[in-house]
């Protein structure tokens, strides 16, 4: 019964499933990995996301698509994913 980011912040979440990340070393050594994660919670993270790439492609939920992005979205998106 907490607030959702007080947990663990999205951009965190963000960053283990864009690298796939799945051993420790990896999820501790994140820039937006809080300082207090610790190794335990880490293990489970990446056991969780073991068990998801485990999942194959086509029993995986479908991502309702967007519209795409007009030039200025474009941009801004880029810039925030540097």
């Amino acid at each position: 019964d907490k607030p959702r980011r007080s947990v663990v912040k999205d951009d965190f979440l963000i960053e283990i499933a864009r690298r796939g990340a799945t051993d420790i070393a990896t999820i501790t050594g994140m820039r937006t990995a809080p300082q207090n994660l610790g190794e335990k919670n880490a293990a489970q993270i990446a056991d969780a996301v073991k068990r998801g790439l485990a999942v194959p492609p086509a029993d995986r939920p479908v991502a309702e698509l967007l519209q795409p992005l007009d030039e200025q979205g474009a941009v801004l998106q880029e810039m925030l994913n540097t």
